[in-house]
């Protein structure tokens, strides 16, 4: 539920969206007391959370865990958490334990109804919003806010280097080690049918996590790089071919295969050589980029075969992508390495010419062409 996703413990969080699920279900049952209580119960926990944030631990004498309701509310209003107003109109949240034990909700005559207990729901949203608000702005996003903000507004991918410089450590990490990809499989496995402009709508989305994904790892620390592709060998022998192509087309990037010893790398580009057997895409090209620095001069034609055979499947890159790829591709071998890409590329060619494929043919001439080799 977006509404905790300023909760950085996912533990914590979790244990939060069921009390708040309980607490509407208790308020359509006019179950008013029980409704008091839990959103006294949200606050007084979403508050103390945040206050151990951003005291963490300095003053132990003035524990936030040791804080009634009431005094949390005047800490959180001294230090701006919450408004004045907001913590003036929670006065009526202040006692709400009393409610919990029979006796003491006699003698303070406190008698639970639906006005308090729908105060009390909507100075909980009020609060949420505020503490939330705040936790952004001095701390930046949680992981899960993050991933709330690229939902929401996939142009923010772009920007997420930027994003991240606000975060904490630990909540980049999460992103990394799980939540960018749960959340990208979650979007692309959905419970019901979905019409054409949803669709669209949740490709979008995919993308956008894909993206901020990538470039995230790019600038994450070298240290916690190794340790997320040191997982990819894994995810390829234990997972279905399905998750594993769609895995390596939006998280992976050969760029990285210089981070693995000899063998888990050509574990990965015999994979890779596989799955360009049965189909390319554009988003296929993407994860390939700089594959051809790290292949051994016998796969070169092997690959190129596979590129230029995708021309003619229903599954296959656009002319314009794959003309950019191969000349970028080949621009970057060496001397003896680019002379036998562009022998390859120019058999291709005579092969377009003699099957009549004009459009095929002189895709492999312009990657000649621009590689500077005559024919």
């Amino acid at each position: 539920m977006e509404k905790f996703n300023f909760i950085s413990d996912d533990a914590f969080r979790n244990v939060l969206v069921r009390d708040y699920g309980e607490l509407h279900t208790a308020i359509e049952r006019n179950a008013w007391k029980s409704a008091i209580v839990l959103a006294g119960s949200i606050v007084e926990a979403v508050l103390t959370d945040h206050l151990i944030e951003i005291d963490d631990g300095k003053d132990p004498k003035n524990s936030p865990l040791n804080m009634t309701l009431g005094q949390l509310l005047d800490v959180c209003k001294k230090a701006k958490v919450i408004s004045s107003r907001t913590a003036n109109l929670a006065e009526v949240l202040k006692d709400y334990r009393n409610l919990i034990h029979p006796g003491k909700e006699i003698r303070s005559k406190d008698t639970p109804n639906a006005e308090i207990a729908n105060v009390a729901s909507s100075l909980l949203e009020i609060i949420l919003t505020e503490v939330s608000q705040r936790r952004e702005r001095s701390k930046g996003f949680t992981a899960n806010q993050f991933i709330s903000k690229i939902e929401l507004d996939t142009a923010a991918a772009a920007v997420a280097a930027h994003l991240i410089n606000r975060m904490a450590a630990k909540e980049v990490e999460k992103l990394l080690d799980h939540l960018i990809i749960e959340n990208f499989f979650r979007l692309s496995d959905p419970i019901e049918p979905i019409e054409a402009p949803d669709f669209f709508k949740l490709t979008a989305k995919r993308d956008a996590l894909a993206k901020a994904y990538r470039i995230i790892l790019d600038h994450a620390p070298e240290q916690k790089k190794i340790s997320v592709l040191e997982k990819v060998p894994n995810i390829i022998q234990e997972y279905s071919e399905d998750y594993v192509r769609d895995y390596l087309e939006n998280f992976f990037l050969c760029k990285n295969l210089s981070y693995y010893n000899e063998k888990d790398k050509f574990f990965i580009i015999d994979y890779i050589l596989e799955m360009l057997n049965n189909d390319i895409s554009d988003r296929t090209i993407e994860c390939c980029g700089e594959l051809f620095s790290h292949i051994p001069s016998k796969q070169i034609r092997s690959f190129i075969d596979c590129f230029m055979k995708s021309l003619n499947k229903e599954v296959r890159p656009t002319h314009a992508r794959l003309e950019r790829f191969l000349i970028d591709e080949g621009d970057k071998l060496e001397p003896d390495e680019k002379v036998l890409f562009i022998k390859r590329i120019n058999d291709w060619r005579s092969h377009w010419d003699q099957k009549g494929q004009s459009i095929n043919a002189n895709l492999a001439k312009d990657v000649a062409f621009y590689l500077e080799i005559p024919f």
